[in-house]
């Protein structure tokens, strides 16, 4: 059996009415909210992972600053390049020339170096221009100067040092 339910002046002939019964109210009529279930475990996850990457961070920055190499102790075993010189904070990159005299890095020991030390690409590019004729050069950056010569016999000859 259909009945009508009066809102004002909106009625519905469709809605049911319960036999020996009242017609079912709109709160009854509409559909029960859709409850969402709390993420009980997402709380203790982002804790937990922020522990993890913060202490990670700190045991990376503590090994980092305790291990006793200076950038350039550190550059030079990463690349295997150069000569350290007054306690690690000198280092010598003596690269190939055709010379029989010249050193024995090649210029990617020498980018590595530069690499690991943050060079600017100013600096590399002087490097890069410098001619026989130029004579010693000299840049500084950050914690490093570098003073650097070429000649085609004896390669190009940098000296980095660690303020």
């Amino acid at each position: 059996m259909r009945g009508r339910i009066t809102l004002g002046r909106v009625t519905d002939p469709y809605v049911p009415i319960v036999p020996g019964g009242s017609p079912p109210t709109l709160s009854q009529m509409m559909p029960a909210p859709v409850v969402k279930p709390r993420r009980r475990w997402l709380a203790p996850t982002l804790i937990a992972a922020t522990i993890v990457i913060v202490g990670t961070g700190i045991a990376a920055g503590a090994w980092y600053f305790l291990s006793g190499d200076t950038a350039l102790e550190q550059a030079s075993q990463q690349c295997a390049a150069g000569e350290l010189g007054d306690g690690g904070n000198t280092l010598f990159v003596d690269t190939v020339g055709t010379g029989r005299a010249s050193g024995t890095d090649t210029t990617s020991d020498l980018a590595c170096v530069l690499n690991a030390l943050q060079t600017p690409d100013y600096v590399v590019h002087a490097m890069e221009q410098t001619s026989a004729l130029n004579g010693r050069q000299t840049e500084e950056w950050g914690d490093f100067s570098a003073s650097w010569t070429f000649h085609p016999e004896n390669g190009l000859d940098v000296l980095i040092r660690e303020k």
